[in-house]
Parts: structure tokens; sequence; C-alpha cells
């Protein structure tokens, strides 16, 4: 559960991720480390690199030859990217999901190296929302100034926690999740506490 991996990683704030054990195709790095280096072909990545930039990639529009030659700190394959090139709402969604489906959401955007913005978006859970449409959680994006947003594993793995509670609305925490997104303290190494 995202509640469970973020106390064992003292996190200050935690989403859960895109569910990496779930997919069998696409590369996979996790603190520099390459997992995977397969390329899922029609699949938005979303790179974080070792400088804190984070860029999303348009199915097949960067190679696996450039990721490996960057330097390149976590990859992301679970979702479309919301945004163009230029932080405006993408206008088709690179996703074979039903668009106009309202579900529970987690998404990552960008602002600029060390700034993110983490959102979750209940769904059925919480009796005073419906959820959100890709097109709907990417026009959120643009209204908040990001440059870049990518989405990641949603349904009942949308889960935003700190290190002692969930905070949006999940009774049973969620669904059990391979991998977090989280902020914590400088230095801080998996298991410390502040």
């Amino acid at each position: 559960l995202t509640l469970s991996i973020a106390r064992q990683n003292s996190a200050i704030l935690a989403i859960n991720g895109d569910g990496y054990s779930s997919q069998k195709l696409g590369p996979m790095v996790r603190n520099g480390v390459w997992y995977r280096d397969s390329y899922n072909r029609g699949t938005d990545l979303c790179v974080l690199y070792r400088n804190g930039e984070l860029k999303t990639y348009a199915a097949d529009s960067v190679s696996l030859e450039t990721l490996e030659q960057s330097d390149v700190y976590q990859i992301w394959t679970g979702g479309p990217r919301l945004l163009d090139d230029e932080g405006k709402p993408l206008t088709k969604i690179n996703s074979e999901r039903i668009l106009d489906s309202h579900s529970a959401r987690t998404a990552i955007g960008y602002y600029e190296p060390g700034h993110y913005c983490f959102v979750v978006v209940d769904g059925s859970q919480n009796a005073n929302s419906k959820g959100a449409t890709l097109p709907q959680l990417a026009e959120l994006f643009g209204a908040l100034g990001c440059k870049q947003a990518y989405v990641l594993s949603g349904g009942n793995s949308s889960v935003m926690a700190t290190q002692n509670s969930i905070i949006n609305t999940n009774p049973d925490g969620g669904r059990t999740v391979s991998d977090i997104l989280y902020l914590c303290e400088p230095g801080m190494d998996a298991g410390e506490t502040p």
C-alpha cells in the first residue's frame, strides 16, 4: 500500500506510482538503475533526470539509445502525458482507455527542477467526487501552470499520503502498489527517521 511504503521511507508526501510490476514492456529506471531496457512502441514516457528536470515524451519521440546516454534517474511508463511541449493541455491524449470516463486519477506535474505538483482525484470512494476524465486532468494541470504532466496508475490505486495517514478519500487504503513517488528530507535514506 502507498501508506506502508511512505512510512518505510519517512515520506513527507507520497502518491502511488505507475504500477511497473503489471507492465512487461517499456524502459524502467528507478533511482538511476536500469532494470529494463526494452521499448514499448506507442507509449508516452515520463523521465526524471538527476538534475531535477522532468520531461514527458510523446510516444516514439525519443529513442532508447538517447535515454541510455542521458543522466536518467526515473522513468515512468504508466500513462499518457497531458500537456504539450509548451505546457498547454493536449487536445488529443494518447490513451487506449476511454477518455470521457470519470475515474480516480493520480498524476505528476512539473514546474522547474525540484518543483513538482502531485494531484490525486478521488473517484467513487468519495460521495462528493465523480472522478475526472483525462481531458479534465489536462485542463487542471494547464491551469496550475505546469510545464509537463503525466498520468500514473489510477482507480483504486489513487492514494496521496504522508507517513502518518492517507490524505484523500480511500477507506481501504487503496490496492497494493509496487511503487510510489514521494518527497522526503534531503539526504534521507529508506528507513531513517528525520
